[in-house]
């Protein structure tokens, strides 16, 4: 791996608080995204190539772009879904993020936006460039595939319409398949509540100097109205979504967090969707015949996932949009993303229980991604097998009193045993080694083991399974549980008090997990320590303390 991979960020003196953030160079709160760049957190790069803005053509001459009074460039940028030769770039224009006459406030026209990608701040070493519609019709989005660039390689990205320019964006391409790679480093969150307080997590994230990508492993929005004053220290005044334009609504709403820009201005992120971005507790595999309602819901919901993510491929068709994908990280990591919503049946046996034998039939997959994702599995030659999961894929019984038969969350993988033993299957079958599953839906930190048969933590350790903290969203009624969590014989490390991210590092000779978190979710400024620290060696399950 080449030295100057990485524009480094300059050594911080202290803990950034959220205002000296926020007034460090661009503002990237809500309108006021004008700042070309975010000075001193985007500085210090050595060029990494020769190649120069002269070989590019300029695109803009060809276009007429419209003269906007204010930035449309009020929900920010980000960059997603890197390959070796590149990424997806997105932003979304709207003059007024909240407007409720039209999304965004914009016109009924499609806008011409420009793009560019440079190897330095500074701009002076142009990589690529174009012009991208803004489509009216999918609320004035943009996605950007960037291909042709040098691998493992970052590089900077902004838009352009007229006058305005937005924030200047961080993007990565990952190291070619098979390379030699020393290290990678995976943040790993989930589950974003408005309501419940800030989002300081992605204020330190933006300010982390080694992160290559973040997984994100849903629960970006929820769909929840405001109103449980018991637990809410923000409030969202957008409605609870069921329309397109409403969905639309909510997701703008969450993106003028200052801190939520932030988070994606610092690297690439990897997205799944978990049921808060439609419905919470839904079955995807619900049809328009059965339940027409729903499934309306769901395909005005899934329009409005893509419409503010960068994600690869075209818009969804009517509710159908494979989410499902890989990353290949050279010879370190295949990292696979899962979609359990999609494709899962309905429990038969409700969302909470005691032991259900109905249960066998479920799935959670799918047979298409099951096949996918166990093939994969067996012809990985990655050192390190990341699986990104919403939900809890360890077997988990809950012992609420003594003598109290287990109950079991069907919500999770215990509701759909069979899926679960086709992909143990697949690691016994072809004695797959360093398999990881990072989880997260349930608001808490955990760390665990999946051992050959659930229940005898004397077989092999199959699995080890790192459930990242929620950025936000409040477990507390689950803490007169923990204790009891904590007594299952496989799990090492469960807590339901922090949030934050899990800081993964994978090297060839470990995985470390940091578990990167704040307590105080109603100080936008709270500080951040370390919770605990975890390492996983090569070619041996389970994680150890450090």
């Amino acid at each position: 791996m080449s030295d100057d991979r990485d524009p480094v960020f300059p050594p911080r003196a202290g803990v950034l608080t959220r205002r000296s953030f926020l007034g460090h160079g661009a503002k990237v709160a809500g309108a006021a995204l004008l700042a070309p760049a975010l000075p001193g957190l985007l500085s210090g790069v050595a060029g990494c190539g020769d190649d120069g803005g002269g070989e590019l053509p300029d695109p803009r001459p060809d276009h007429t772009f419209p003269a906007y009074a204010t930035t449309p460039f009020t929900l920010g940028v980000a960059s997603g879904d890197p390959a070796a030769d590149g990424f997806v770039l997105w932003t979304r224009l709207a003059l007024d993020p909240l407007a409720t006459d039209t999304p965004g406030g914009m016109s009924a026209d499609d806008v011409p936006v420009y793009w560019e990608v440079a190897e330095d701040e500074a701009f002076e070493k142009l990589v690529a460039r174009g012009v991208e519609t803004a489509q009216a019709g999918y609320a004035h989005s943009v996605h950007v595939t960037v291909e042709g660039l040098r691998a493992d390689r970052w590089f900077f990205y902004r838009f352009e319409v007229g006058a305005h320019r937005s924030a200047v964006g961080r993007a990565r391409t990952l190291p070619k398949a098979g390379a030699s790679t020393d290290h990678f480093v995976l943040a790993v969150t989930s589950c974003q509540r408005y309501e419940h307080g800030y989002f300081a997590s992605h204020r330190y994230l933006a300010a982390e100097a080694d992160v290559d990508l973040v997984l994100f492993l849903g629960d970006y929005i929820y769909e929840y109205p405001d109103s449980d004053e018991e637990r809410n220290l923000r409030h969202d005044l957008t409605p609870s979504p069921r329309t397109l334009d409403e969905y639309r609504l909510r997701h703008a709403f969450y993106k003028t967090d200052p801190d939520l820009q932030a988070g994606h201005l610092r690297c690439p992120w990897v997205t799944i969707w978990d049921d808060h971005e439609v419905e919470n507790g839904y079955a995807g595999s619900v049809t328009a015949a059965e339940n027409p309602t729903s499934f309306a819901r769901r395909v005005a919901a899934y329009q409005a996932y893509w419409e503010h993510l960068p994600l690869r491929g075209a818009p969804p068709v009517e509710g159908v949009f494979q989410l499902y994908r890989d990353l290949v990280i050279g010879d370190l990591a295949q990292v696979f993303m899962l979609d359990t919503r999609q494709y899962r049946t309905v429990s038969p046996c409700g969302q909470i229980g005691s032991e259900c034998p109905a249960n066998v039939d479920s799935d959670i997959l799918g047979p298409a991604q099951e096949a996918w994702l166990t093939g994969g599995l067996a012809s990985s030659t990655a050192r390190w097998k990341v699986l990104g999961n919403q939900v809890v894929f360890a077997e988990m019984p809950l012992v609420a009193f003594d003598g109290a038969a287990p109950l079991y969350n069907y919500d999770q993988w215990d509701g759909y045993p069979s899926s679960r033993e086709a992909v143990l299957n697949a690691i016994r079958d072809h004695d797959v080694d360093n398999f990881l599953i990072v989880s997260g839906d349930v608001h808490s930190l955990g760390m665990g083991r999946v051992h050959d048969t659930a229940d005898d933590v004397t077989t092999p350790i199959l699995a080890t399974e790192i459930v990242a903290p929620s950025v936000n969203s409040d477990a507390s009624r689950v803490a007169p549980f923990e204790e009891r969590i904590l007594a299952v014989p496989w799990v090492d490390a469960f807590s339901v008090t922090v949030h934050g991210y899990a800081r993964l590092t994978l090297s060839h000779a470990e995985a470390r997990v940091d578990f990167m978190v704040v307590t105080d979710l109603g100080d936008p400024d709270a500080e951040q320590s370390v919770h605990s620290s975890w390492v996983i060696a090569d070619g041996v399950g389970g994680a150890v303390q450090v």
